[in-house]
């Protein structure tokens, strides 16, 4: 195994012309953003620790793998004289320039209306989840080709899904606000917990060895669990507010909430325990969408204006960057690397991007006029698979 790790990162700094060889032995100014990274002297841009980042989820994902996975990586990277190892490092790690510029159907999944939620399990391996049926579908492949895994027992709505590693997803759905738990990577589900007298399980966030966080309508609560999503307590209201309607970890243990009905960023200090208001956001009822692009950026999403917002001191203050066209609803953001971010703008059917860490944005693509983007993830390797709504479909944008 040390072997294989070994050559795999050798194979990363090759194939990636030596940028992570000269991330961990100098520096290299690739972004604009570069900020000290824990005592080390060298800064790192985002990109740099974007890839770092990347390749520690590859590292992850191949020791958490089964053997018949393995084979089939191997059988996949043969072609090119490729372990299945520097196969998986190359998917997850690689940046080509054209990701999320174009986008076609991949598929539509059953007969769901809307796909609230995708999560990216790594490894090519994701999940997304669906209203009005409560069900979750699973993809082995980028997102080219999905099955349905499991109908969640009573459940309408999978409004929110989030991965905690080894195998571990958890979802939360409506009524009745519960989670459900997975241990095989969304493969089959069983119920978790209810979040107290919540209706609704809006957003989960990861916040790592076991940790996460999660937002509830409609008494604008914060839960967390310690034991992998097994339990949870509740452990604060955000002042008035009745959603948590947007959750992310940053690092160090800031965590930051978007609500509603005043639109307001929320921010923790220690790991989601408590919470403290960090700004509202002008003309927005719903902070609807929030990223981390690393360094201290983050971008949110709001409605009804159609704005992206963007703070650069971890969550702090935050500035109006621009109203994507004429949309009013921003529900979902993601960031790539190499400064590229993509959003969905609703109604007007578009995918948006940006190339400089979301300071500006342009048009991608339009979908079509029966396909309204809703949720957005990256999957490595410059794959990016968007669910739609009211058909229920797959978009998919491959390098």
């Amino acid at each position: 195994m040390k072997a294989t790790l070994s050559a795999g990162l050798s194979a990363l700094q090759g194939k990636l012309g030596g940028l992570v060889g000269k991330v961990i032995n100098g520096r290299q100014q690739i972004g604009r953003l570069s900020v000290p990274y824990g005592t080390s002297r060298e800064p790192r841009t985002c990109d740099q620790q974007f890839l770092l980042n990347q390749y520690a989820l590859t590292v992850r994902d191949w020791r958490a793998a089964t053997l018949a996975q393995r084979a089939a990586w191997d059988l996949l990277g043969e072609p090119e004289h490729l372990s299945g190892f520097d196969w998986l490092v190359r998917q997850q790690c690689s940046m080509p320039a054209n990701r999320g510029l174009t986008w076609v159907l991949a598929q539509t999944l059953g007969t769901p209306t809307k796909i609230y939620s995708i999560i990216n399990l790594g490894g090519g391996v994701c999940i997304a989840g669906v209203t009005p049926l409560g069900q979750v579908w699973r993809s082995i492949d980028y997102g080219l080709t999905w099955t349905l895994a499991q109908q969640l027992g009573t459940a309408s709505d999978v409004y929110s899904c989030a991965y905690l590693g080894g195998g571990v997803c958890i979802a939360g759905v409506t009524p009745l606000g519960r989670i459900w738990r997975s241990i095989d990577y969304g493969l089959t589900w069983t119920l978790a917990q209810r979040l107290g007298t919540a209706s609704q399980a809006l957003t989960l966030a990861n916040i790592g060895s076991g940790v996460c966080i999660a937002g509830v309508y409609p008494l604008g609560q914060v839960w967390r669990s310690i034991d992998y999503g097994l339990t949870w307590t509740l452990v604060q209201q955000l002042g008035t507010e009745t959603d948590v309607y947007s959750l992310i970890y940053v690092e160090n243990g800031v965590c930051l909430a978007g609500t509603y009905p005043t639109g307001q960023i929320w921010r923790s200090v220690n790991y989601g325990l408590t919470w403290t208001l960090a700004q509202p956001i002008l003309s927005a009822t719903f902070v609807f969408s929030l990223a981390y692009l690393g360094c201290g950026v983050c971008l949110a999403g709001t409605h009804p204006t159609g704005q992206v917002w963007r703070s650069v001191d971890y969550g702090l203050t935050w500035t109006l960057v621009q109203r994507l066209g004429l949309s009013s609803q921003i529900p979902a953001i993601v960031y790539l690397g190499g400064g590229i971010c993509l959003a969905n703008a609703i109604p007007i059917k578009q995918i948006w991007r940006s190339i400089d860490y979301g300071l500006t944005w342009s048009l991608a693509q339009y979908l079509n006029t029966t396909s309204t983007p809703f949720s957005l993830a990256t999957l490595g390797g410059g794959f990016c698979v968007a669910g739609a709504y009211p058909l229920g479909q797959i978009w998919r944008s491959a390098p």
